[in-house]
């Protein structure tokens, strides 16, 4: 099944993957320790404090051109039939682009505003417009499927199917026969779930992204998630906020800071993007920095810019539980999966954890995902993507904070676009 990554005990959602476990109730009251007050004043933040995260890439950093064309690429024919994905190699010498027949004129000129770019063309198998239809097809139609990764490279279709609602002793080949007839294209099985990824420590004053809040009803803290990265609104960048992920509340929720001591009001959920997995915050104020380095340190840096997920690609994960994880690379951009509720028809990413340690867990749910590149005035971070979820079936093994039974972990991690979550909800990661 799917879960949340988020820690909370109230809500068990159906789904494949799973980022967070529960966490106990917490009364906030006259009888108990905890005591809510006003955030009080924004400290400013000026610096970056560490390049920790540049010693732990565990490939080469992509230039600043090839970073770019691919994210353009991805996100100026996402939509069309003929465009798979765009791919950059491992050794970061090639940029790929899975195309359907011959290349457009539009996709051409393109790749030709990147001469410096050493690009290629490569035929896929299938149409990916047919099969990205065919993944939803199959996600909305099939009860026991619970997601559908489109192969980035237009060969065929990858779903994770939940073995109980499938027939408990149905093989997988008797699964994948009766997708692929159902698909009309060759669909894999996997008999696994995901679910979401939720819960730094009290971030009173900054409002960064990778810190850890709470969810709060007015008596309890039922729940709790890391926040992704600081926004502004479209037309109005007076209006400050913070992007995390849409499965960690419903609109109008409260959320808070706490010391463990006493909890600090942070924001209420304001706009929540249910395709992506997307939610805002309106905390008043927000700085365009994260938290970095461990699950507890003290340590941030600078987001510069946005860019889209491209195959190749390696990311840095921080949430608030798990803390500063590199070496995360993108292997299919085209994730179709359910959460439960709401969020039946998600689209996401997916990343696997080169050297294959703990990415993400339970706690780290709305927490960034972010690139590093080249670029002629130096190193630049590029927000990228809001963790999601993770595979239910993941082991107790976690960076951090320790795994439990409440508290899993996965290298494998799936994640959403930022830069679709803020066309959807009309809040954007500023450039810096």
């Amino acid at each position: 099944m799917i879960k949340n990554v988020r820690k909370r005990s109230l809500v068990a959602a159906a789904a494949l993957f799973l980022v967070a476990g529960p966490l106990t109730g917490t009364a906030v009251g006259q009888d108990s320790e905890l005591d809510l007050r006003d955030a009080g004043q924004p400290a400013r933040v000026q610096a970056a404090s560490t390049d920790a995260d540049l010693d732990a890439l565990t490939l080469p950093i992509v230039s600043e051109q090839m970073a770019r064309l691919a994210s353009d690429l991805m996100e100026t024919f996402g939509e069309d039939p003929n465009f798979a994905s765009a791919e950059v190699t491992r050794d970061r010498s090639s940029l790929i682009v899975h195309w359907h027949g011959s290349p457009s004129s539009e996709v051409l000129a393109a790749v030709g505003s990147e001469p410096t770019v050493n690009t290629v063309f490569q035929a896929t198998k299938f149409s990916p417009g047919a099969l990205r239809s065919a993944a939803q097809a199959l996600l909305s139609d099939d009860r026991s499927v619970k997601g559908v990764e489109v192969a980035h490279d237009g060969s065929g279709l990858r779903a994770l199917v939940e073995q109980a609602q499938a027939g408990p002793t149905q093989s997988r080949s008797t699964a994948a026969s009766r997708l692929s007839t159902a698909a009309g294209f060759p669909v894999s099985v996997d008999y696994t779930a995901v679910v979401p990824a939720s819960t730094r420590q009290n971030d009173l004053n900054y409002h960064l992204g990778g810190v850890r809040v709470y969810r709060f009803d007015g008596a309890f803290i039922t729940g709790g998630c890391t926040t992704g990265f600081s926004v502004v609104k479209q037309g109005d960048t007076s209006q400050q906020g913070m992007m995390f992920a849409a499965h960690c509340g419903s609109v109008g929720d409260q959320f808070i800071t706490s010391d463990g001591t006493f909890a600090y009001t942070y924001g209420n959920i304001t706009l929540r993007d249910t395709t992506n997995d997307g939610a805002i915050i309106d905390s008043g104020w927000s700085q365009p920095f994260i938290w970095t380095s461990t699950w507890d340190s003290s340590v941030y840096t600078r987001i510069n810019g946005v860019a889209s997920p491209y195959v190749g690609q390696e990311l840095c994960y921080s949430g608030s539980y798990s803390g500063l994880v590199c070496g995360n690379i993108v292997s299919t951009t085209g994730f179709n999966y359910s959460l439960g509720g709401d969020l039946t028809a998600v689209q996401g990413f997916i990343t696997q954890n080169n050297a294959g340690n703990p990415a993400a867990g339970n706690g780290d749910s709305g927490g960034p995902g972010y690139q590093l590149v080249n670029t002629p005035n130096g190193y630049k971070r590029w927000a990228v993507g809001i963790i999601s979820a993770i595979p239910a079936d993941s082991p107790q093994v976690c960076a951090g904070v320790a795994g439990s039974a409440t508290r899993k972990c996965s290298p494998t991690v799936v994640s959403t676009s930022v830069v679709q979550i803020g066309a959807s909800t009309g809040w954007y990661v500023p450039n810096s």
